[in-house]
């Protein structure tokens, strides 16, 4: 039946007709090569994202519960116990020692001199000392020893005055290096 008046109208045998443009397929490949590369980096991201998010939530929660069990009336007073205990060093530091000024007299003190009196001020860095001493070559030696003491800047004999018990009372002014005199 293929064959009515000499005209066939359905072939025997099928022919597939391909037509083939050169380098239409690797174009097509490279392109599903990278829209699945670009899906496998888009999932793995979204996935670390996720993880990332869980990990965030989950220290936001320890935070909180660290931020609950926070005693803020004790921290408040460790604060102020802290900035007291800075004052306090500062004021310890800048302690004048005069157990320190009083050995050193002490040390050049000649045993022949007594002290009447003795005044000092640290703000303007003196010492007024009145003492009994029972020659001029005694007190002369006292104010070498007051020179030679460490931290002592000047020596001045503001007088000296003859007792009617023979002794001579003489007054004299010692001028210090604060930081060499009342510190240890």
């Amino acid at each position: 039946m293929s064959d009515k008046g000499g005209l066939q109208l359905l072939p025997e045998t099928r022919h597939k007709i391909e037509v083939k443009i050169p380098g239409q397929n690797r174009l097509i490949s490279i392109g599903i090569v990278l829209l699945v590369l670009v899906l496998i980096v888009y999932g793995s991201l979204a996935w670390y994202s996720g993880s990332t998010d869980a990990k965030i939530a989950d220290a936001d929660n320890q935070l909180a519960g660290i931020e609950q069990q926070r005693d803020k009336k004790s921290e408040a007073g460790l604060l102020t116990l802290s900035k007291q205990m800075a004052i306090t060093g500062q004021i310890i530091q800048n302690h004048i020692f005069w157990s320190t000024a009083f050995s050193k007299l002490e040390a050049g003190l000649a045993g022949s001199v007594q002290f009447k009196s003795f005044s000092a001020q640290a703000s303007d860095n003196t010492l007024h000392i009145r003492a009994l001493a029972d020659t001029y070559a005694t007190i002369a030696r006292q104010l070498a020893a007051f020179t030679g003491t460490d931290g002592v800047t000047d020596v001045n004999l503001d007088g000296v005055t003859t007792l009617t018990s023979g002794k001579l009372d003489f007054n004299t002014k010692l001028v210090f290096d604060r930081t060499k005199f009342l510190t240890k």
